[in-house]
């Protein structure tokens, strides 16, 4: 009979690379929203000091709550918790309740603070999903788990990416999904299935909305100079900022491109000022710590006999990894621009605070190591 037996707390590398990341997030901030700080508020400090206070401090103490509570007691509330976040991703388009930004409403007003439930959607999914795939066996339970996944994917799909517009967001929740069905015990056919009918959804939205379309259209364009004041203006202002950057960069707060050049410096385009001001040996670096983070996830992950654990870690992996890839593939031109933030440094307190509850929750699985008892 399997036994989960606690060692002596959270994995030291784990948390290590986690702190350092977190903290080197709020100095990249810091410099990169500057300029848009002290134009907005005249206060150079402004968005820094309410990623700590609202994003940093709360997400401290989120991650803290989560790493520990038990790992296997997501597994008997998960349909609970999508349920709830779905019907959160729905009440945006409640007058008086929902938020409006650059034509989308993605956000619920609290008075205080605004929140953007699709940040929620991630963890809820891979909690779910995760519950669904370990009831893997006989052939008609195969079935009845990806009819369930099927309908998870086309209700997250509909809403996130119909409702809300935010089709980065959906595509992201939906390899989440395809990653973790992939890794399960499910027949290949099964597998093609789903992923096909995320594909085909993928498109679908894709070709919706004029704006993907100008973001596509421009994306394919091979030389940005060619829109350069409409737009291709993003992508040309993020490559100008990165090239700029060189082998060693400017020297930190030294950005020019984010004096009104770069669109969204806190966001979007972070990335492209840190390139600038750190150079190449400072996005090597950055990247080394991100990958650091992730091998060391997959090393914790492939010894572990609970199925639960490991969709969890393999979940919290493709999203850190996808939603990095995202923004700083959209930022290099890999990609079209997707506004997708870069995990625990971009401004926004919902995104922090789903990143501090999903690595919580893996933080807690680090604590655990499964044993055999006959």
């Amino acid at each position: 009979m399997k036994r989960l037996t606690i060692l002596d707390g959270i994995d030291s590398f784990f948390l290590i690379s986690f702190s350092i990341l977190v903290v080197w997030g709020l100095i990249i901030l810091q410099s990169a929203s500057s300029i848009a700080s002290f134009n907005e508020t005249s206060n150079g400090y402004f968005y820094f000091a309410r990623q700590l206070t609202r994003g940093v401090f709360p997400g401290i103490f989120t991650f803290a709550l989560f790493s520990s509570i038990p790992y296997l007691f997501w597994k008997k509330w998960s349909p609970l918790i999508f349920l709830f976040i779905l019907i959160l991703n729905t009440i945006v388009l409640v007058p008086g309740i929902g938020v409006e930004r650059l034509g989308a409403t993605r956000w619920i007003d609290l008075g205080v603070i605004s929140v953007q439930p699709s940040e929620f959607m991630k963890i809820s999914i891979i909690l779910y999903i995760g519950t669904l795939l370990v009831k893997l066996g006989k052939l008609k339970v195969q079935k009845g788990v990806v009819f369930s996944i099927l309908t998870i994917t086309a209700l997250t799909g509909f809403v996130v990416a119909f409702i809300q517009r935010d089709l980065s967001t959906a595509v992201l929740i939906m390899t989440i999904i395809g990653s973790m069905v992939i890794q399960s015990p499910i027949k290949l056919r099964w597998i093609v299935l789903v992923s096909g009918i995320i594909l085909i959804g993928a498109v679908s939205f894709a070709f919706a909305e004029p704006f993907r379309m100008t973001r596509i259209i421009t994306f394919l364009q091979e030389d940005v100079d060619t829109d350069i004041l409409d737009s291709g203006y993003h992508s040309r202002q993020n490559l100008i900022a990165v090239g700029s950057g060189g082998l060693f960069g400017v020297g930190w707060n030294q950005s020019r491109q984010k004096f009104n050049y770069v669109p969204e410096p806190i966001g979007d385009s972070v990335f492209a000022v840190f390139a600038e001001e750190a150079g190449f040996l400072g996005v090597v670096l950055l990247l080394t710590l991100f990958s650091s983070i992730v091998i060391r996830l997959i090393q914790i992950a492939m010894p572990m006999n609970e199925p639960y654990a490991q969709y969890i870690i393999i979940g919290v992996i493709t999203w850190f990894v996808i939603q990095s890839f995202f923004n700083i593939g959209s930022t290099l031109r890999l990609i079209p621009l997707t506004g997708m933030p870069l995990p625990f440094i971009s401004y926004g307190s919902s995104s922090l605070w789903g990143l501090f509850i999903a690595f919580g929750i893996v933080a807690n699985i680090t604590k655990y190591r499964n044993t055999s008892k006959k």
